[in-house]
């Protein structure tokens, strides 16, 4: 169902339901995944979890592919409108769109294919998007749509950058081991040879002689976050202290190396005082040391897109809900006998 030019597309890609990027896999599973099953990040068990409906059946309409060429690449909304429309024919009861839409039109392809979905009886579920915390960034406005954000689950998943001055800062980590007190370095400081923008910890952007037995500070975006940690284990690093640039989502990853991730002020502050201080020992805790307040939960994440909605004249409260998906994994087993489709 969707245009792909066979000269163009990846060499990993299938022609077939299989997602080679696993995003397809992951909503698939959040929607309908296994009932009481045992769930480990890394080595933290997070006890036993569930699809929101085990029981649906999932039907795949795969719309997005991967392609050498990023001009022809990606997610059509021609593919989209294409698998609504079928989906709406195989007599599915529930559609599920984590891809991003207009955040200015409710009328777009896209919308009035889910319009004809909506009007079939189907119940159409659509992500807000990934583009907080700035306001104003929701998209999929429509009102036939039920808009759906993303919120914070936990407050236990956390880590410590502690100095040896005492200075603490609390940060969201999977890490399973401390890293003891080790020399450390910005990523900015440890640049291979002739590499651009060396903070982003970019594969092949460290140098071994810099970084070897250290643990690296690196700037979040434009590289997937895991990729950093493997830089910086390739490079002899030994942990991570993952930086939002600004105020974003503090995540939980598996890493190549024990990893702190956190958010402003405490980005510049961890700058600051590593400049300041050369030589200056660093230790990275797998508990919150810290003693300060605990904000409450759930919180809207900070990936996820806000409104108010501009599409419309603002008129429209979006998103509808936010989902707290790990809460809801535990309690709601609700049985769906129809068929579930993931778009």
């Amino acid at each position: 169902m969707a245009y792909v030019a066979p000269e163009n597309r990846a060499p990993e890609e299938l022609i077939s339901p299989v997602d080679v990027g696993s995003h397809g896999t992951h909503t698939a599973s959040t929607a309908a995944g296994n009932a009481n099953v045992r769930a480990n990040l890394g080595a933290t068990d997070m006890g036993i979890t569930s699809g929101v409906a085990p029981a649906a059946k999932i039907s795949v309409y795969k719309v997005c592919w991967e392609d050498d060429n990023p001009a022809t690449g990606g997610c059509y909304s021609s593919a989209s409108v294409a698998a609504i429309n079928q989906a709406i024919l195989d007599g599915v009861d529930v559609l599920n769109y984590s891809i991003s839409g207009s955040t200015s039109t409710t009328t777009d392809p896209v919308s009035l294919a889910f319009l004809s979905a909506a009007s079939a009886g189907i119940f159409v579920a659509a992500s807000a998007g990934n583009s907080g915390p700035t306001a104003s960034t929701v998209n999929h406005g429509a009102p036939w749509l039920t808009t759906v954000a993303a919120s914070s689950f936990s407050t236990e998943l956390q880590g410590t950058v502690e100095f040896e001055d005492g200075s603490k800062y609390r940060g969201a980590s999977l890490m399973s081991a401390p890293v003891p007190a080790s020399n450390v370095v910005l990523a900015a400081g440890a640049a291979a040879a002739g590499t651009a923008n060396p903070e982003l910890c970019a594969p092949n952007a460290l140098d071994p002689a810099k970084v070897t037995g250290k643990i690296v500070v690196c700037d979040r975006g434009v590289v997937d976050r895991v990729a950093k940690s493997a830089e910086v284990q390739r490079a002899g690093g030994i942990g991570m202290i993952l930086v939002n640039i600004s105020p974003s989502s503090e995540d939980l990853d598996r890493h190549a190396v024990p990893t702190v991730h956190v958010n402003p002020p405490a980005t510049q502050q961890i700058k600051d005082k590593i400049i300041a201080n050369p030589g200056i020992k660093v230790s990275l805790v797998n508990a919150d040391t810290t003693g300060l307040p605990v904000a409450p939960q759930p919180q809207i994440a900070g990936f996820s897109s806000r409104g108010p909605l501009l599409a419309t004249g603002s008129d429209l409260l979006k998103p509808d809900v936010a989902a707290r998906a790990w809460q809801c994994w535990q309690v709601c087993h609700p049985s769906v006998p129809a068929a579930t489709s993931s778009a």
